[in-house]
C-alpha cells in the first residue's frame, strides 16, 4: 500500500510527539508503520524545531534529539522552489503559517485541521 503523502500542522505533530497517550497516539504510530508519508521542508521543520524549544514544553536537548529522531527519518525531505500565493488570514490573533509552501504542484499532500480517529 502507497502511503497517504501528508503535511502535518505543527499543533497536531506537537501533540502527537509530547504526548504519546494522548489523541493522537495513533498519528506517531502512522508515520511509523508507513500509513503516512509525512512531507517536511526547511521551513517546517526549522519551526518545529523552534516551537520544541518552547520553555513550556521543559524538554532538554536529548527529549528534543529524541523527539525529532522519532518523526524526521520517517519523513520526505521537500524543497519549495516557488511558493503558491497564499490570501492574507483574516484571523490576527493567529500567526500567519503558510503550509501550502511545503507542497510541490502535483504533491496533493493532505493537511488534517482536526484530527479525527485513527486510519
Amino acid at each position: 500500500m502507497t502511503p497517504v503523502r501528508t503535511v502535518l500542522d505543527t499543533n497536531v505533530l506537537l501533540s502527537a510527539l509530547l504526548f504519546p497517550t494522548g489523541m493522537v497516539r495513533w498519528l506517531r504510530d502512522a508515520w511509523r508503520s508507513a500509513a503516512i508519508l509525512p512531507l517536511a521542508s526547511r521551513d517546517t521543520v526549522s519551526e518545529l524545531v523552534r516551537v520544541l524549544c518552547y520553555p513550556k514544553f521543559r524538554l532538554t536537548d536529548g527529549e528534543r534529539e529524541d523527539l525529532l529522531a522519532d518523526y524526521l527519518p520517517f519523513c520526505e525531505s521537500i524543497s519549495v522552489v516557488d511558493p503558491p500565493q497564499v490570501p492574507e488570514c483574516r484571523d490576527p490573533t493567529r500567526e500567519r503559517r503558510r503550509l501550502s509552501r511545503v507542497a510541490r504542484p502535483g504533491a496533493q499532500p493532505r493537511v488534517p485541521a482536526r484530527v479525527v480517529g485513527p486510519w
